[in-house]
């Protein structure tokens, strides 16, 4: 399955989907500079999380 974004589309994974599909964004000749934003849920005690409770 495939989902062409163009310029200033947004996709949204939720649920189990990363879990249960390969994702990957291809390479491509960028005409311009590229970003990519991630939003992820991070609780007490897992792995990555700063000391203090991710107060900093």
């Amino acid at each position: 399955m495939s989902f062409p974004l163009a310029s200033g589309d947004l996709l949204v994974m939720g649920g189990s989907c990363q879990r249960t599909w390969q994702h990957s964004v291809p390479k491509v000749a960028a005409s311009g500079p590229r970003i990519s934003v991630q939003f992820r849920h991070l609780y007490p005690g897992s792995p990555g999380m700063p000391r203090g409770g991710g107060d900093a």
